[in-house]
């Protein structure tokens, strides 16, 4: 038996793999490259270079199979075999010698294992040979998974399964965007709900819907809810009952006690389906109750019972205490017959029949918009919003034309604040919408920051940091950061009652999310974080990638002066757009690179100027603009060799300047 022990690292201008590390039972294929006196040799393992003190003669120039056996001091290495058999061998011949080494069942999944290890010249044991034949079983293609093992490998990351699925989720290429927009599909249509996936939905559509589409889907709900909400001052209920005329989803021509008694109308008329959710039952309960009460009132029964009715079962659904009617309906003018309306209070219950109330001070819609209120009020989510829109308007096609009108009415505010066709109690309710619809201005560097800086912390990536340090963390930060997407979707998966469909792409999410946090790592002096967000560009939606790497000060921070920024954007008219920025001492060399790079050359010269003394103004000094047409095949495989990622989702629709 041959042993080696190894001395200190040669210290050549040769690229060294300082990933190298002993650890016992690991097998190398290593190269003597010189002999020296005194037993000492140059051996070459990957691309490090090693000195070794021979405890056996081996021949310089011969490779050999070397194993660790112990790694203290000076790690020893044993020979595996003769210099003429490793030296003679073809890769196949010295992948089958590989596994007969390792003691591993010789078949086609671990010979193509053995030569990519060989090939790459990465550490081997039996147990990491083993777990990665396992993983490969997980994968749809072995080139993936292999891939994934060579980025763990040259990351210097745990070989562990939780890391390998992490970065195998990322390596698949498919678009967060639409991963999110999948999931948040599935927990709409689920029949099953928890408190977690309603949490979940709400931060799904924060990400996933743009500010606009996000206008459409929820700016009537709001509008709804601002003109039947009780604490509403009377201008700002007027101003929404006014706009939801003109958007379309109440007709113009019936005032607000008209549309009100006609609600109560309609339900005596149409053919109403059994309810199918709490709201639709207890919005036909209030119609029919108030129905049976106008019915009364027509046929000239002025009794209070049918009004009693009424108020005793609104009594009832806001869970206070029935009272007598005097105190329950404000205005209402009750005719005394045989007993005062001041004794009301003391008589049996069957006496209601003996008031009669005054027909002429009948307030029926006063009635109907009580029984509104209390329901807007109680609907707090989006669903049950929208079923009531179509209670209040059950032609579909106008409320969703309702939606788009006021979409455009509310930007056409947003632009021009002053536009005299908005009456001023419109313009009050506009403002408050307006306050909670604000668009992202793209053009605007700190806005697209403050954008990019908010979609991090909604997607929970520093959710791991927080919690390591929640013991000093504030209470707020901390609750804040449990309803962010990874928290949420770790929850979901403890959860038993989620089909198994919607757990497995929360967990490949999970995975997303994961692999950008491993991927966002210290190396040495050196700073490397990479992002992959879901962008919405007005109403359309992609991913964009960014990719940062730089030095740190000696304080831990960013260092301003040598960075490298890659963004990778996916457009419809530009296509796949590549732009790598390197700073060296505050000189900035810019490559854009594109398909269409004369096209964008073109259109970008007119800036080139604006951006320089830009740059100046931070104390910068641009050295130049490149536009490249590399971003084919070649540009491609050069990216992901460098990156390990994808490239970023597409979407439909106008590019945008940036």
């Amino acid at each position: 038996m041959q042993f080696v022990t190894m001395g200190a690292q040669v210290h050549t201008s040769t690229n060294v793999d300082s990933g190298l590390a002993f650890k016992a039972g690991q097998i190398f294929f290593g190269k003597v490259n010189k002999i020296y006196p005194n037993q000492i040799a140059e051996v070459r393992i990957g691309n490090q270079k090693l000195i070794a003190t021979l405890e056996a003669p081996l021949q310089a120039g011969e490779r050999y199979w070397l194993q660790v056996q112990s790694n203290e001091r000076k790690p020893v290495l044993k020979v595996l075999d003769t210099p003429h058999a490793a030296q003679t061998m073809n890769m196949k011949a010295a992948a089958q010698q590989l596994i007969v080494h390792l003691g591993i069942t010789a078949n086609a999944e671990a010979a193509e294992l053995a030569e990519f290890l060989m090939r790459n010249q990465f550490p081997i044991t039996k147990d990491s040979f083993q777990t990665a034949l396992q993983w490969l079983k997980l994968t749809d293609s072995s080139q993936s998974g292999l891939a994934t093992i060579k980025t763990m490998y040259v990351q210097q990351l745990p070989f562990v399964e939780d890391v390998f699925k992490a970065l195998l989720a990322q390596s698949k290429g498919e678009s967060l965007h639409n991963m999110l927009g999948d999931l948040l599909g599935k927990l709409t249509s689920a029949s099953t709900g928890t408190a977690t996936t309603h949490q979940l939905k709400e931060v799904l559509e924060s990400l996933v819907i743009s500010k606009q589409g996000h206008l459409q889907e929820t700016g009537l709900l709001k509008l709804v809810s601002q003109w039947a909400s009780p604490d509403a001052a009377p201008d700002l209920k007027a101003g929404a009952f006014s706009l939801l005329q003109k958007v379309g989803l109440i007709s113009p021509s019936f005032s607000e006690a008209e549309f009100l008694t006609k609600l109560v109308t309609d339900s005596q008329i149409s053919d109403v389906p059994q309810a199918k959710t709490e709201l639709a039952m207890k919005w036909q309960q209030g119609m029919q109750l108030l129905a049976d009460y106008k019915t009364a009132l027509q046929n000239g029964d002025h009794r209070t019972v049918y009004l009693q009715n009424v108020t005793n079962w609104l009594a009832e659904q806001q869970g206070v205490p029935k009272a007598p009617l005097t105190s329950l309906v404000q205005g209402q003018q009750l005719a005394a017959t045989s007993v005062s309306s001041a004794d009301f209070a003391q008589q049996p219950a069957n006496s209601a029949a003996l008031l009669k109330i005054n027909p002429q001070q009948t307030d029926l819609p006063k009635l109907t918009m009580d029984i509104v209120e209390m329901l807007v009020t109680e609907s707090e989510s989006k669903s049950v919003l929208t079923s009531f829109l179509n209670l209040l308007n059950p032609n579909r096609s106008q409320v969703n034309g309702a939606k788009e009108a006021l979409t455009n009415q509310l930007l056409s505010f947003s632009q021009n604040p002053s536009e005299s066709s908005v009456l001023p109690h419109e313009k009050a309710v506009l403002q408050v919408l307006a306050s909670e619809f604000q668009m992202t201005d793209l053009t605007t560097g700190t806005a697209v920051y403050s954008h990019l800086k908010d979609i991090v912390k909604i997607l929970g990536l520093q959710f791991e940091h927080v919690l390591a340090h929640a013991q000093n963390a504030n209470p707020t930060a901390l609750e804040e950061e449990l309803v962010t997407l990874k928290p949420l979707l770790l929850k979901l998966l403890q959860e038993q009652q989620h089909p198994a469909v919607i757990k497995e792409l929360a967990e490949q999410i999970v995975n997303r999310l994961t692999a950008q946090q491993i991927m966002s790592q210290e190396n040495g002096p050196l700073q490397n974080v990479l992002l992959t967000l879901p962008l919405n560009i007005g109403k359309y939606e992609t991913d964009v990638t960014l990719q940062w790497s730089g030095r740190r000060t000696q304080e831990g921070g960013i260092d301003p002066n040598y960075c490298r920024i890659l963004f990778y954007l996916d457009l419809e008219q530009l296509k796949e757009t590549v732009i790598d920025m390197q700073v060296q001492n505050r000189v900035i060399k810019v490559a854009v690179m594109n398909e269409q790079s004369e096209t964008l050359e073109n259109m970008a010269s007119p800036y080139i100027g604006l951006l320089r003394s830009s740059l100046e103004q931070l104390n910068y000094k641009l050295s130049g603009v490149l536009f490249e047409n590399t971003l084919m095949k070649h540009g491609k495989e050069k990216r992901n060799q460098s990156t390990s990622y994808p490239v970023a989702g597409s979407y439909n629709g106008v590019d945008v300047r940036i």
